[in-house]
């Protein structure tokens, strides 16, 4: 049976990450995102989750969801009152392009809005240059600070916020898949 299993960055664990890694070094940071990655396998080959996520009765599962979704859509028209003019441009693009052509309609709205902030003189590109990236080494440090003040809430927000509702919202709809691999692979 094939069944929905979308993985993706945690947008609030990226939204953390801008704040912590600001007062964090990166070889710090980069241990405090292996020691996250190390609990979350040992999470998934316990077990642990998958029990917990079953505990959850479905009117709760719902109701969690539904205030994750409420800050999403909230959020999601925060900018309104910063630029309205591109925000309902980008908002009335979309209905448009999701009509004729769903599956480009974000691509198409990303090009329209940075095509109307490059019109606008809102964006400068003339520092942009196309070049190969050249990965650097960087040996991973471990601290006690970067452990409690990154890894463990990484670890904490990625769960709630990605792992959980996820979870919540197959069971919601009738799969049975086990949260186990999902999270000891991802």
């Amino acid at each position: 049976a094939r069944e929905p299993i979308i993985t993706a960055w945690s947008t609030p664990a990226a939204a953390f990450l801008i704040t912590a890694l600001a007062t964090t070094p990166y070889a710090e940071a980069i241990g405090a995102y292996l020691l996250s990655a190390a609990a979350f396998v040992a999470l998934g080959l316990s077990g642990y989750f998958e029990k917990a996520i079953r505990l959850i009765p479905p009117g709760i599962a719902a109701g969690l969801l539904a205030g994750i979704l409420l800050q999403f859509g909230i959020g999601a028209f925060g900018g309104m009152s910063i630029d309205p003019v591109l925000a309902g441009l980008l908002i009335m693009a979309y209905l448009v392009l999701k009509r004729f052509t769903a599956r480009y309609a974000v691509v198409g709205i990303l090009v329209l809005g940075l095509a109307f902030l490059i019109i606008k003189d809102r964006v400068n590109l003339s520092g942009l240059a196309l070049q190969l990236a050249a990965p650097v080494f960087t040996m991973p440090a471990f601290s006690l600070n970067a452990t409690l003040s990154v890894a463990l809430p990484l670890f904490l927000i990625t769960l709630t916020g990605q792992y959980m509702p996820g979870m919540l919202v197959l069971r919601n709809d009738g799969f049975k898949t086990s949260a186990n691999p999902i999270v000891t692979v991802t």
